[in-house]
């Protein structure tokens, strides 16, 4: 009977506890996602745009598309090395691409076949200080304007 006593001092408060703890955060998220405020599982969000690497956009203000073949070829090549990855818009809008997961995971890879190319991406904006950074859950590939 003493052994039960002692296991129910125990586990009943931390029980309390984490109920109360599920119960703060759970509040927080649902007061931040009234207010409008982005949460921990971002916005979501469509858009379309070319996938490439953001140091041609951030050194070269003419940079947008990557045309011809030799901007093609320097983005892939910066891609595969590991060159931040990002999303340019038609309206001159800059995403860098995250991953869906947490901790957060190289997304090159997945996306090398695709630079240079228009995407329609779905997924979950972040925003934060002007920065935005999207985690693209689907895509697909769509002809450029011309």
């Amino acid at each position: 009977m003493k052994r039960c006593v002692r296991c129910m001092t125990f586990v009943l408060p931390t029980i309390a506890l984490a109920c109360i703890l599920a119960a703060i955060d759970v509040g927080a998220r649902e007061q931040a996602d009234s207010k409008g405020e982005q949460s921990f599982d971002g916005k979501p969000i469509v858009l379309s745009g070319y996938v490439r690497d953001a140091a041609c956009l951030f050194r070269n203000p003419a940079a947008g598309a990557p045309a011809p073949a030799e901007a093609l070829e320097c983005a892939t090549v910066c891609v595969r090395n590991g060159g931040p990855l990002v999303v340019y818009t038609p309206a001159g809008d800059i995403y860098l691409v995250i991953s869906r997961s947490v901790p957060d995971t190289a997304e090159n890879a997945r996306f090398l076949p695709y630079v240079g190319k228009v995407l329609r991406i779905e997924g979950r904006v972040f925003q934060r200080a002007g920065a935005k950074a999207v985690a693209i859950e689907k895509f697909a590939v769509v002809p450029a304007a011309p």
